[in-house]
């Protein structure tokens, strides 16, 4: 048997021993030991997170943000980048439930005013 093959092997049975002893979280939370933790057990508070995980998490959510700019703002197209990426940053912090509050400031960007 090749290594590569031994490996995935025991990472496999370590991640099925550990899955079911850990619970998946969406959200953090405190560990038995009092670390803000989240998913299968990433403990944040030691660990934090590595650049690729923190350019995923953001490529994500950036998307989910430019997503809510096309499906509110109908004339989002026409503006220009810099528009657009105010537009953006908003859904981005707001999220889409607390924009779409901003009903008025929908109705001027889809009269493209």
């Amino acid at each position: 048997m090749t290594a590569s093959r031994t490996n995935a092997n025991i990472i496999k049975a370590s991640r099925d021993l550990f899955e079911r002893h850990k619970d998946r979280h969406q959200f953090p939370y405190l560990d038995t030991r009092g670390k803000t933790t989240i998913g299968v057990g990433r403990n944040l508070s030691d660990r934090g997170l590595a650049d690729d995980e923190i350019e995923y998490l953001f490529a994500t959510d950036l998307g989910i943000a430019l997503s809510t700019c096309c499906d509110l703002y109908l004339a989002l197209a026409g503006f220009s980048s810099a528009r657009q990426a105010a537009l953006i940053l908003m859904a981005f912090n707001l999220g889409r439930p607390r924009l779409t509050r901003f009903w008025r400031l929908r109705l001027a960007v889809n009269r493209a005013n």
